[in-house]
């Protein structure tokens, strides 16, 4: 997620917003792998799709099923070291 998650970054996560309908950072357990990733709900699919990308340009964005991902919580914040 570079540029806006800095490598050794510590991320606050509110494990209560779990609703991918707010497009924002989530932490995503996607085929058994937690990743921290943008989300967004792809509007008008059915079955629901979302698009899970990264901030960082050498990382592709992809779709997937709502059903094979796991949302984890809401990124509210980011710890990070000077």
């Amino acid at each position: 997620m570079e540029p806006t998650l800095r490598s050794g970054a510590r991320i606050v996560v509110d494990t209560q917003r779990t609703n991918p309908a707010q497009p924002g950072i989530y932490v995503l357990d996607v085929e058994g792998m937690e990743v921290v990733k943008r989300l967004d709900m792809i509007p008008g699919s059915k079955p629901a799709r979302l698009r899970i990308s990264s901030d960082n340009p050498l990382h592709q964005a992809y779709e997937a099923p709502a059903s094979d991902v796991r949302v984890i919580g809401g990124v509210c914040a980011v710890i990070s070291t000077m």
